[in-house]
């Protein structure tokens, strides 16, 4: 199977395509959590749906804008720095929450700026995908990211659920590390986007 060869032959799209799949994986696992952590915390049911709604909507709102800013910029450093705000975000749950002051506001705050930086780093990921494989492996690599991401979005509320049987505040953390872990394998990625030419028109068909 051509994709999979990709996977054992190409370092850098292996990297890629860990990198995404744990990102995506890690959005996924809080997704459930954030309404249930609201209501274990004796939120009621409108508060626990206020946060779910409001990092769905942050979500859907910025797709558009992200997907100009990805057709602009270096895509796999929005993808680093989506992570590492990711990372430091959802990190701070379970640091208040040791801390014994953990409430629906600075749950609500994660939820919105999980859900921004998710909204950008999901067309920068698709796009750069050809920064990391040659034109000829383009349709398999994007073949095999599509199905891991789709793979994380249906694995990822089970799975965030099941850890919060085991800790609620275990979902959050997991998540946490799933974006550090991304952010490493992105920065040790050694291919670059190839130089714009100066006039050249730019190639927006993956965005489109």
């Amino acid at each position: 199977m051509k994709s999979a060869g990709i996977l054992r032959t190409n370092p850098d799209f292996r990297r890629f395509w860990l990198s995404s799949t744990l990102s995506t994986l890690g959005s996924q696992l809080s997704l459930l959590a954030f309404p249930l952590l609201v209501l274990s915390i004796g939120g009621s049911a409108a508060q626990a749906g206020t946060v779910a709604t409001c990092s769905l909507v942050t979500r859907t709102l910025l797709r558009l804008p992200a997907g100009h800013l990805a057709d602009r910029f270096d895509r796999r450093m929005i993808m680093v720095g989506t992570d590492l705000v990711r990372l430091v975000a959802l990190a701070s749950i379970p640091l208040v929450s040791a801390l014994g002051d953990l409430g629906q506001a600075h749950l609500l705050g994660v939820a919105v700026v999980e859900g921004a930086a998710t909204a950008l780093f999901a067309p920068a990921a698709t796009i750069a995908v050809r920064d990391v494989v040659p034109e000829k492996d383009l349709t398999d690599a994007l073949s095999r990211s599509q199905a891991a991401m789709a793979s994380s979005s249906l694995i990822g509320p089970f799975l965030g659920g099941w850890l919060f049987t085991l800790d609620p505040i275990l979902p959050f953390a997991a998540d946490a590390l799933s974006y550090g872990v991304s952010a490493v394998l992105l920065l040790r990625i050694a291919s670059r986007p190839a130089r714009q030419v100066a006039g050249a028109e730019r190639d927006n068909r993956l965005t489109a």
